[in-house]
């Protein structure tokens, strides 16, 4: 009589396999339903084969002395766009500075899969403006493919849900488990009739054009608030023409003692912005004016199991990555890291609704540092938030300005880059210089209009937040629609 599992058991914590089912790994992860299921539903298809059956692994590796000469194109794992599948940008190195792992020639048509967290679905096919473009070691790059397969299938099949979880099932590692190329040949592609498969192509490559529409909108949506706000407070953008013209400029003695001696703070650029802001239809103050509590914040240490409660609090840590760049008013906080602050630092860096958090160093070669975000009600409500020292609490006196307001005419700020002229750099790290920044005129509008202004500009961020959640259910559900084709 063969043994059985009772049925109060979790199936996916304790369950049978036969012996002839083993692949030849004996981690039990490997086995459970999650997968199997998965693996005993694409063998039901009427016709499947192994990836490794179908597609053809390109070996094609960079000399550094062929194609280019001082500079070269290099795409990155994090460039993939893992939500539509394109590359985002394209890293320009000099050859002398090559990262070790940029060795992989691409070519038009090939379809790039990482192999570091797979799953992720970072997956992309190159187009001819990337073609000889040269790729890290850390994805597999398909080349050659069956007649028999359209690409673009492919490359939509091993986008889906049903594939990604073969690649985590076939991963290994911890907290950035990789596949290797002989795993990745073994996944399961079902491959239905070319009719069936030109079909499926049509309908994700509808789904992308509707959801890069909706998307337009939004951002269309977005970029008109800080015309907007600028409308509203009486303040003229400074023409391109003006600031962007002439490398060389003067400025007073008198204007550099005591400061920084780097031309960039006194650029054109940054003294007609200042200038427009000065010249608007409200009068101005300085953000320090409005300050009433500040404090810089801590990354504090891992969680332990048995952590002393008196002395340590459990917090969800923003750093400055967490910051949402679509909205620029809200906190990614899906991503933020769980660690414990003690009780006497908590007093300083606990965030109430309302705070403002800036980010004070990290930023980016296109995103100058300064980003920054709003604590709303609804995000303080669902958890303990800190911040890392990557960030600085504000608190503002909310009898002369309401945050939120603050909040958007500061984002104004950044998005005009003038908080590039308010940093500096040291090992290679953004720093945003506070007591710049905390210079920073800002226009103070009778309470009322600050309320119509958050009243006009929340609508624009409600509808643009709906335009994307549209996006991305209209992908989503094209995904199911091929799966449920697929699998039936």
């Amino acid at each position: 009589m063969s043994y059985q599992v009772p049925q109060h058991i979790d199936p996916n914590k304790v369950f049978l396999i036969n012996h002839s089912e083993l692949e030849g790994r004996l981690d039990s992860m490997f086995y459970t339903h999650q997968f199997s299921d998965i693996i005993v539903a694409l063998k039901k298809c009427s016709l499947y084969k192994r990836l490794g059956q179908i597609a053809h692994f390109s070996s094609e590796s960079w000399n550094q002395r062929d194609y280019y000469e001082k500079h070269f194109p290099y795409i990155e794992i994090g460039a993939i766009n893992i939500t539509d599948g394109k590359i985002e940008y394209v890293n320009i190195v000099p050859i002398e500075q090559a990262p070790s792992r940029a060795k992989m020639i691409v070519r038009t048509n090939d379809i790039l899969i990482s192999t570091t967290r797979p799953n992720r679905g970072a997956i992309v096919k190159i187009t001819e403006k990337e073609n000889l473009y040269i790729a890290s070691t850390g994805f597999a790059v398909i080349r050659d493919i069956d007649d028999s397969v359209n690409r673009d299938y492919l490359l939509t099949v091993l986008r889906l849900d049903f594939t990604l979880k073969q690649m985590l099932q076939r991963s290994t590692g911890g907290n950035y488990p990789a596949i290797t190329d002989d795993e990745l040949s073994k996944i399961i592609i079902p491959i239905p009739p070319i009719g069936v498969q030109n079909k499926i192509v049509s309908l994700i490559e509808s789904a992308h054009k509707r959801k890069q529409n909706a998307d337009f909108m939004a951002d269309s949506l977005l970029q008109s608030i800080d015309d907007y706000l600028l409308g509203e407070l009486g303040i003229e953008r400074p023409s391109p023409t003006r600031t962007e013209n002439g490398r060389f400029f003067y400025t007073s003695y008198k204007e550099v003692i005591g400061r920084r001696l780097d031309p960039l703070a006194y650029s054109g650029k940054a003294k007609e912005i200042k200038q427009s802001i000065g010249n608007g239809k409200y009068p101005c103050t300085t953000l320090k004016s409005l300050i009433i509590q500040e404090s810089a914040g801590d990354w504090g240490i891992d969680v332990v199991n048995d952590f002393d409660e008196h002395i340590y609090s459990k917090c969800l840590v923003l750093r400055s990555t967490e910051f949402n760049l679509y909205h620029n008013i809200v906190i990614d906080s899906t991503k933020a890291k769980y660690r414990i602050i003690s009780n006497k630092k908590l007093d300083s860096i606990d965030l109430q609704p309302n705070d403002l958090i800036i980010e004070k160093s990290g930023g980016s070669e296109n995103q100058p540092v300064g980003r920054i975000a709003i604590i709303t009600k609804d995000l303080y409500e669902r958890d303990r938030l800190c911040y890392s020292n990557f960030v600085q609490k504000i608190r503002l006196d909310n009898s002369q300005v309401i945050p939120t307001y603050a909040c958007f005419f500061l984002r104004l700020v950044h998005n005009m880059r003038l908080t590039e002229t308010m940093q500096s750099q040291t090992n290679g790290i953004r720093n945003l210089i506070l007591s710049e920044y905390y210079n920073q005129q800002i226009p103070i509008p009778p309470i009322e209009k600050q309320k119509e202004i958050i009243y006009h500009i929340g609508t624009l961020y409600n509808r643009a937040k709906q335009l994307q959640h549209e996006a991305t259910t209209i992908l989503s559900d094209a995904k199911q629609e091929i799966e449920q084709m697929i699998l039936g």
